[in-house]
C-alpha cells in the first residue's frame, strides 16, 4: 500500500492515511515544504536558511536541529530518512514518499513540482500564512495572560515588601530608642562628681551646694543624691 502523507500548514499537523504522527512548528512547516516542493535534486542550506528564518541570521546549526526533528517523526513510520542529506552541499526529499499539503485556502492543488527554486519563498510562505496568524493571536491572548499575571505578582511583592519594610523600620526605630536609653542609663551612672566641702568629701549626682549640707552633719565621705523635689539626701561611706 503507497504510502501517502498529509500536512496541514495551517495547524502543523502530519498525517499518514488519516492517521496524525506529529505536529510541526512554523519554521519546520516552511523547511519541509520547501523541501517538498523543490525540483532539484539538493536544496540549497543557504536557501533553506532564508526560507525558514526570513530576515534573520541564525546559525547553520538551527537548521540541522529543525530537521533532525522533521526526521524523528517520519523515521518511527517509514524506517528510514524521509530526508536525505548532501555533505556540504544541502538537503533533498526522499522521492520514494510522497507528501500532500492541504490546506482550506488556495494551496489544495498546488503542485508538488515548481518551475525554478526562486519560487519557493512564495510558495513556502502562502504555505504557513495562515499558521503565523494562528500563532499571532495565540501569541497576544498568552502576552495579555502573562501581563496580567505579572501584574498581580508585582502587585503582591510590592504588598510584601511594603509590609517587610515597616516591619524592619519599627525594629530598627524601637532598638536605636532601646539604645539611646541605655547610652543615657550608662551615662548617668557613670559620670559622677565629687568635691570637698566642710572638712567633708561628697560624690554624687548633679551639683552639691555648701547651703544644702546640714550644719550638724560631722567631717567624713559621703555619697549623696541631689533631689530638687525632696531635697540633699546622702549615706555616710566607711
Amino acid at each position: 500500500m503507497e504510502q501517502i502523507f498529509i500536512f496541514d500548514p495551517s495547524s502543523g499537523e502530519l498525517y499518514l492515511h488519516e492517521k496524525l504522527i506529529g505536529k510541526l512548528s512554523a519554521i519546520e512547516a516552511r523547511i519541509l515544504i520547501a523541501l517538498v516542493n523543490s525540483s532539484s535534486d539538493v536544496l540549497d542550506r543557504d536557501l533553506l536558511l532564508d526560507t525558514a528564518w526570513p530576515n534573520k541570521n541564525v546559525t547553520p546549526n538551527s537548521l540541522n536541529v529543525a530537521v533532525k526533528k522533521i526526521r524523528s517523526i517520519f523515521f518511527p513510520v517509514i524506517n528510514e530518512e524521509i530526508i536525505i542529506t548532501h555533505f556540504k552541499k544541502g538537503f533533498s526529499w526522499n522521492r520514494q514518499y510522497k507528501l500532500d499539503v492541504v490546506e482550506s485556502a488556495d494551496i489544495i492543488n498546488t503542485p508538488l513540482k515548481i518551475s525554478s527554486e526562486s519560487q519557493i519563498h512564495e510558495i513556502v510562505s502562502h504555505a504557513v500564512f495562515q499558521v503565523e496568524d494562528i500563532k499571532s493571536e495565540d501569541s497576544i491572548e498568552k502576552t495579555s495572560e502573562t501581563e496580567s499575571l505579572l501584574s498581580k505578582k508585582q502587585s503582591f511583592l510590592y504588598t510584601l515588601i511594603k509590609g517587610s519594610f515597616l516591619y524592619y523600620f519599627s525594629c530598627f526605630f524601637l532598638t536605636l530608642i532601646i539604645f539611646l536609653l541605655a547610652i543615657f542609663y550608662t551615662t548617668q551612672m557613670t559620670f559622677t562628681t565629687c568635691q570637698s566641702i566642710n572638712d567633708s568629701d561628697f560624690c554624687g549626682y548633679g551639683i552639691l551646694n555648701s547651703s544644702m549640707i546640714p550644719k550638724d552633719l560631722p567631717p567624713g565621705h559621703y555619697a549623696y543624691v541631689n533631689s530638687q523635689r525632696n531635697g540633699f539626701r546622702y549615706v555616710e561611706v566607711k
